[in-house]
């Protein structure tokens, strides 16, 4: 659980720094960012996806990908040190966090 956790601190910090036109003021609140998205991922984007299950076997879990996007997009909302320019980099922000914790074998930022 701790790797797991650590894991998704480091995709989402490398994430924000390949992405052009994301920002995050430091690693340390890149903790804090990691923080508010599990949580909201964990409350929110748990009962969503349990709500979104049958039709992701017909979208192929992209309803999947579309809640991480706006549990990302939610925690950008929400912490002033996470700053994200434009919508196509939070839509490869949230892609490449999603890409890398599927290839990891992990739930998408969570």
């Amino acid at each position: 659980m701790i790797v797991k956790l650590l894991l998704t601190w480091l995709i989402i910090s490398v994430a924000s720094y390949i992405v052009p036109w994301v920002w995050v003021e430091n690693f340390r609140w890149a903790i804090l960012i990691w923080i508010a998205i599990s949580l909201l991922n964990t409350t929110v984007g748990n009962i969503l996806r349990i709500i979104s299950l049958p039709l992701n076997f017909l979208t192929l879990w992209l309803i999947w990908f579309l809640i991480t996007l706006w549990v990302i997009s939610l925690a950008w909302y929400i912490i002033p040190w996470f700053t994200i320019w434009w919508f196509w980099s939070l839509v490869f922000f949230a892609l490449l966090v999603w890409v890398l914790e599927t290839l990891f074998w992990m739930d998408a930022v969570n």
